[in-house]
């Protein structure tokens, strides 16, 4: 009875993954042209991919029948004691990080932004991690993931530099149109070299001043042009390679994390939004936010907890987009009261230290924040369906006149930007899905996958995710979909992609012999390359002819010799140039 069942969940997610393939050729017409398309009307074969994709995900979701194992929690504590003071090193350090605390708050509430205050606020973090040192030499609590091996790092640190080596390259030639918030951004973090403010909102895009002080740091430290700007926010984007790998391997196993981070990788929207400065750093702490939120959950360690507070206290000061943690950690906590009560009953101090670290974190920001609550949430409110200009706006755009008509139609281009609709934003504007055909057609099966184990806390934090990202960054937002603001949701996709390629590389792998699942595996490698080299060769194409004549040319006067003076004109039309003279 066992080879039939194995011979039907084979049959069955070769079938889903033909069902995906199939509808996005109909979308794109990749990786197959499709003569039918010809012969159909758009709407037709769009809606004949929308019905295809939803039976790939519903027949994945049949086949991968749910793990039988749930994920490996802590034991329950035993009873722990009740709290006493003593003069321990990690009471000091608690108690040195709290006073730490208040006073920078205090101090910023009486007398605003000064070095005390930031290094009051830089104290608080360091102070209560070194409240778990020395970390004493003890096994988990639970089963370890399997243990490291040589090839994994290896192929990761190729991985690693074949990231970089992409989203260097041609660095301040790609992308060809530069547009002009970028230009902004890096106009305000000159303006905080020699003269930081880390505590406040920006008044011009009202973004973090946070987050402008990290492209400040990075013209500092790279250089004060296009290429210092670029270039820090392209070790961000690279960092978030070996992130992903990380998540992928604590939520799974290194199959899925080594997958998930050669399809990041190859992403050529990821490339992008590392280069473009403005979303890179929300995926980076996401991630990890999330790898360390559940290695604490896994291990039961409060170290873990505490560093994902610290990366949730820092969410809400880089771009929008980090702030769906405000979403992801909520639900989970609702998932585990629901499902693992005894994650909650029995780590209840693990769990302060989250809180406690998210607020040292954030700190003096939070004193800002009461005060000047409208700024701090920025533009939140002008670009949402909350904003009467948004709402009109939206309802002429679609020809429609009822709120459940527009959702249908926001939900419509968010969902399925995946597969068809392109860019938005000014920052972008590829004429293209966000993912390639690969990556497209392993999500839809992954999103199966995960639905069909939502009781799993893994896929509900993946979902989560992924919901969240949509709904925040796109549902709810003017013209989506706007990739800056969805970007954050790669770093699941991907995982949820590599959870599928996984799955099927199981079956596939299963009865072959080594020799066989060897050429299985360079098969695949050989597919990653050939998509990841037509993604760049498409992502550099379309660059070199998405100039606009704005940056042609602030490219031509960054090429003259500092002594000749030119006059600008501050609007262009058609026909016009610009005169020059020495």
């Amino acid at each position: 009875m066992t080879k039939p069942l194995h011979w039907n969940h084979r049959a069955g997610a070769l079938g889903a993954l033909a069902l995906a393939l199939l509808a996005q050729s109909l979308l794109t017409q990749t990786p197959f042209a499709l003569p039918l398309v010809d012969t159909l009307r758009v709407e037709t074969a769009h809606l004949l991919a929308y019905g295809l994709l939803a039976a790939a995900m519903l027949l994945f979701a049949l086949a991968a029948a749910p793990e039988p194992h749930a994920p490996a929690w802590p034991e329950p504590p035993r009873p722990q004691p009740r709290l006493a003071l003593a003069f321990t090193w990690p009471a000091l350090s608690l108690a040195l990080a709290l006073l730490g605390y208040l006073a920078g708050l205090a101090l910023y509430l009486s007398a605003g932004e000064s070095l005390a205050v930031r290094a009051l606020w830089l104290a608080g973090p360091l102070l209560f991690l070194a409240s778990y040192l020395p970390m004493r030499a003890r096994p988990d609590r639970v089963a370890t993931l399997p243990s490291d091996t040589w090839w994994e790092w290896a192929l990761l640190a190729l991985m690693t530099a074949a990231a970089f080596a992409l989203r260097a390259r041609y660095l301040t030639a790609i992308p060809g149109n530069i547009d002009g918030d970028i230009t902004v951004v890096g106009r305000e973090a000159l303006a905080l070299i020699g003269q930081p403010a880390w505590i406040g909102i920006n008044t011009y895009f009202q973004f973090p001043q946070f987050f402008y002080m990290l492209s400040a740091l990075s013209m500092r430290l790279f250089g004060q042009d296009l290429y210092g700007l670029f270039l820090g926010s392209v070790l961000i984007g690279t960092a978030t390679i070996p992130a992903v790998f990380w998540l992928g391997r604590e939520l799974a196993d290194r199959r899925v994390g080594l997958l998930a981070a050669a399809l990041l990788t190859i992403s050529y929207t990821h490339n992008h939004l590392s280069r473009i400065v403005i979303p890179s750093a929300p995926l980076l702490i996401v991630t990890l936010f999330c790898a360390c939120l559940w290695r604490g959950l896994r291990t039961g360690r409060g170290v873990w907890f505490a560093l994902a507070g610290i990366l949730f206290g820092l969410s809400p000061l880089v771009y929008y987009g980090a702030r769906v943690t405000f979403v992801i950690l909520p639900l989970l906590f609702l998932w585990l009261l629901i499902w693992q009560r005894r994650q909650i009953s029995g780590q209840w101090r693990h769990w302060l230290a989250l809180v406690f670290g998210a607020l040292l974190a954030f700190g003096p920001m939070l004193g800002y924040a009461l005060r000047q609550f409208d700024a701090f949430m920025g533009r939140t409110g002008t670009v949402t369906l909350t904003n009467p200009t948004v709402y009109e706006h939206l309802l002429n755009k679609y020809g429609v006149s009822t709120l459940p008509a527009l959702l249908v139609r926001q939900i419509e281009r968010t969902l399925l930007t995946f597969h068809l609709y392109s860019d938005t934003s000014p920052q972008f504007a590829f004429p293209g899905p966000m993912l390639d055909w690969l990556t497209a057609a392993l999500l839809t099966l992954g999103l199966g996958l995960a639905l069909a184990r939502l009781r799993d806390a893994r896929s509900f934090l993946l979902v989560t995710w992924f919901a969240a990202s949509l709904v925040l960054g796109g549902v709810l937002t003017n013209d989506p979909p706007n990739w800056v603001h969805l970007g954050v949701v790669l770093p699941a996709v991907v995982i949820l992609a590599a959870q599928a390629g996984v799955y099927l590389w199981s079956l596939l792998a299963r009865p072959l012999d080594p020799y066989g699942r060897l050429a299985l595996a360079a098969l695949l490698v050989i597919t990653l390359a050939a998509v990841g080299v037509n993604n760049w060769r498409t992502y550099a194409t379309w660059s070199v002819t998405s100039v606009q004549p704005r940056t042609s040319m602030a490219r031509f006067i960054s090429r003259l010799p500092a002594t000749p003076r030119f006059c600008w004109c501050k609007s262009l039309s058609p026909g016009m140039t610009a005169s020059f003279s020495s």
